[in-house]
C-alpha cells in the first residue's frame, strides 16, 4: 500500500486569525469551514474526545491541505511550543519557488523569522518562522533535481 500525506493539522484559540493569516499571508486556499455541538458521539468516539465541539477550517496548499481546529469544548489548553529537538511533531514545511523572496514578502507582512533564508550545499534554500499563535513554519524551496 502506497500512502500520502493529506493534511496537518494545529488548534488555537485565536481562530479568527489564524484562518487570515494562512489565507490572506501564506496564501492558502478556504476550502470550507464547518462547526459541530456537543453529542456528536460518533465524532467523539474517533476523536478521542468526549462532549466535544468547536469548528474547523480546511485549507488548502497546493496539493495538501491544512486544518484550523478551535474547541468550545473541551477547553483550550495552551502548551510550551516544542523546539526541533523536541519529540513529535515540532513544524511543517511549505515550499515555494523563490524562498529569499517569499521571506521578505513575509517578513514585511509581518510574519517572525529566526533568521533570513540560507542555501544548503546540495542547492536547497530554507528559513523557519512562526505565525500568530508561534507554530513553527519551514519556508522551503528545494534543491534542484540533478538529471
Amino acid at each position: 500500500m502506497t500512502l500520502s500525506l493529506h493534511h496537518t493539522a494545529i488548534t488555537t484559540n485565536n481562530y479568527p486569525e489564524l484562518v487570515e493569516f494562512y489565507v490572506d499571508v501564506l496564501g492558502g486556499e478556504l476550502v470550507r469551514e464547518s462547526q459541530w455541538e456537543k453529542g456528536q458521539v460518533e465524532l467523539d468516539a474517533r476523536t478521542g474526545m468526549n462532549n466535544s465541539a468547536g469548528r474547523v477550517a480546511l485549507l488548502q496548499f497546493g496539493d495538501g491541505f491544512f486544518e484550523i481546529f478551535e474547541f468550545k469544548s473541551p477547553p483550550y489548553q495552551q502548551r510550551d511550543r516544542a523546539t526541533l529537538a523536541h519529540s513529535g511533531l515540532t513544524h511543517f514545511a511549505l515550499s515555494c519557488e523563490d524562498c529569499f523572496g517569499e521571506y521578505e514578502r513575509l517578513s514585511k507582512a509581518g510574519m517572525k523569522f529566526n533568521a533570513p533564508p540560507w542555501r544548503t550545499p546540495a542547492g536547497g534554500v530554507f528559513t523557519f518562522g512562526f505565525d500568530p499563535d508561534g507554530n513553527t513554519i519551514e519556508i522551503i524551496q528545494p534543491a534542484p533535481q540533478s538529471k
